[in-house]
């Protein structure tokens, strides 16, 4: 894992957070971010959801996908604010 990956990984310690976020805290051109999150997501250490058009990262938990219910939460709670911000858009 090179150093962008692991301060990807890092940054997700905190918790799942969508690609913008990551980018601010990795402090990394857009391409370089997004080529070290599929490279994380192809090892299995990082999992994504997509929701409208944004994507939202996490960690795979315990390497085994067992996410904490405190984090599937958070994912729950990103995509449903995702949503409604769409649609209010939209309208």
């Amino acid at each position: 894992m090179n150093g962008l990956a692991r301060r990807i990984v890092d940054a997700l310690n905190r918790g799942p957070m969508l690609f913008g976020e990551i980018r601010a805290r990795v402090d990394a051109e857009p391409k370089a971010v997004r080529e070290a999150l599929e490279e994380l997501v192809r090892a299995g250490l990082v999992r994504r959801r997509r929701s409208g058009r944004f994507w939202i990262y996490w960690l795979d938990g315990d390497g085994y996908g067992h996410l904490s219910p405190a984090d599937w939460e958070m994912v729950e709670g990103l995509t449903v604010l995702q949503v409604l911000e769409e649609a209010s858009r939209l309208s």
